[in-house]
């Protein structure tokens, strides 16, 4: 995949000035990209990255959860939001609400994988929690409106709940179907 077009270079500028943290992979999950902030998070320089996979570079729970991830978007093709905690080089823990997506060229071929994870407060902080399940309510009606079936949407619906810690806590499921209705 090229990233490299002056409408891709355009945009990467732009991602590397979010304090999201913003990567794309191919479908080997190998690194294509990673912007400013992900390579602070993960203490590294742009030229370390590039073309690693996350088992060279992650604690190793951490890279198995990760491909995990990304081998299930590649498999069904539908993007997942999840809950992870993220633990820095120095040992900084955080939780991050991650969105992975996969990326076709217009022949509808696979190409990889675009991620987007953003800092958010303690999971079991009420307002974080809101608002990520306004994000998956948003995630899941607009898949719905692209002519997803009900067993996509389910899919993907179950893929969205993830573990918060290593004790394995849940958040509640958000799914009804009445979020799915246009508004």
């Amino acid at each position: 995949m090229h990233l490299r077009t002056l409408e891709g270079s355009v945009l990467l500028a732009l991602l590397d000035e979010t304090q999201d943290f913003c990567f794309i992979k191919d479908c080997d999950s190998h690194f294509l990209y990673s912007n400013r902030a992900h390579l602070e998070a993960m203490g590294r320089r742009r030229e370390e990255v590039i073309g690693k996979t996350d088992f060279e570079l992650a604690a190793p729970h951490l890279a198995e959860g990760y491909f995990a991830d990304e081998t299930r978007v590649f498999a069904t093709r539908l993007p997942i939001i999840r809950i992870q905690e993220t633990i820095t080089p120095h040992g900084e823990r955080f939780h991050v609400s991650t969105f992975k997506v996969p990326i076709s060229d217009l022949q509808g071929n696979l190409l990889g994988l675009a991620g987007f994870s953003r800092k958010i407060p303690n999971p079991a902080d009420v307002e974080g929690v809101a608002m990520i399940k306004r994000q998956i309510a948003d995630l899941l009606r607009r898949l719905a409106g692209k002519g997803a079936s009900p067993s996509q949407v389910r899919a993907l619906e179950v893929s969205l709940f993830a573990a918060i810690d290593d004790r394995k806590q849940y958040l509640p499921p958000v799914y009804r179907p009445e979020l799915l209705e246009p508004r």
